[in-house]
């Protein structure tokens, strides 16, 4: 997947998560959007540390009262120590008057988005 976008989705029940995923030479950009009102409300920058398989340093930048760095901060570090790319993961979900509950599932499911990139990109 030499910069052509990759559309990935996961879904739980009403609730889809989506990411395009685009790979920029040795990196990986990831949009990942979900709930009524897609959105960036979170920008996370993971670069490898000790190759493939190894761990990230991470950096995040996050709009006031936006929680989306519990979706794009475990995928952007889990991408770029398994993949061993500088990635990037923009996330935005918003559900209106999400419970504790439907929070967690969106949770759950960027860890499942992760795995589902994961796998197209040959890296399961």
């Amino acid at each position: 997947m030499a910069g052509e976008p990759l559309a990935v989705s996961v879904r739980d029940g009403g609730r889809v998560l989506r990411a395009v995923v685009v790979r920029e030479g040795e990196d990986l950009v990831v949009s990942v959007g979900g709930g009524d009102r897609p959105h960036v409300g979170c920008v996370v920058l993971a670069v490898p540390r000790g190759g493939e398989g190894g761990s990230a340093t991470v950096s995040v930048l996050a709009l006031p009262r936006h929680r989306d760095e519990a979706i794009a901060r475990p995928m952007a570090e889990t991408l770029a120590a398994r993949l061993g790319a500088v990635t990037v993961v923009s996330a935005g979900v918003h559900e209106e008057g999400a419970s504790a509950r439907a929070i967690a599932v969106w949770v759950t499911l960027g860890l499942e988005l992760t795995g589902a990139i994961l796998e197209r990109l040959g890296d399961s």
